[in-house]
């Protein structure tokens, strides 16, 4: 039966200041590589990175291949990259992206919440109130609220709209400091 330590796919190694982890070879040594390229394979399919010491090249194994394999932690890149909305034409990593309007988690949704006037806000803060959540998941909808509402006012050119934006913004604002107070006082 092999031990745990021989089933690591990586060795420490003190380059300088900083240990760090890299790949390992047969032999249990750092893996040296070869070529640019072949170690851009291997960091490539190990999330790692390529690092440069004393003119050899290396692999820096960024997280522990053992907890990122029992943690599913190796699908996690392609799993963000499937979840990321962005806008038609807007490029991968744009600093405008934003996930304000994407319910990625539907299940705990509190539904009901708006942001057009201020009945509608208050109707929404009646619901977030009576919601079976944590605190933690009431703050977080009532900023996206308030964000949206923030947002809106933004965009809208009617006056008549902007000013109803406007009331369901203040009351959205309000609440969420009445809830950040309460967040101060359940820290204390």
């Amino acid at each position: 039966m092999k031990s745990f330590k021989e089933l690591r796919e990586w060795v420490y190694m003190d380059p300088g200041s900083k240990r760090i982890m890299v790949v390992q070879d047969k032999s249990g040594k750092p893996a040296v590589y070869k070529s640019e390229a072949e170690a851009e394979k291997k960091a490539k399919e190990i999330k790692g990175a390529v690092i440069r010491h004393k003119d050899k090249i290396y692999v820096q194994v960024k997280q522990d291949p053992t907890v990122r394999k029992a943690t599913g932690m190796d699908n996690l890149q392609a799993e963000a990259d499937k979840r990321t909305p962005r806008k038609k034409g807007q490029h991968t990593g744009s600093s405008s992206h934003s996930d304000l309007y994407t319910d990625e988690d539907p299940r705990g949704t509190i539904k009901g919440l708006g942001f057009k006037d201020a009945d509608t806000a208050k109707k929404g803060i009646e619901i977030v109130n009576k919601a079976d959540r944590k605190h933690a998941h009431k703050v977080q909808a009532t900023l996206v609220m308030q964000q949206r509402a923030k947002v809106a006012i933004g965009r809208t050119k009617d006056p008549e709209k902007k000013a109803n934006l406007k009331a369901a913004f203040k009351i959205w604002t309000a609440h969420l400091e009445k809830l950040k107070a309460k967040t101060k006082e359940m820290n204390k």
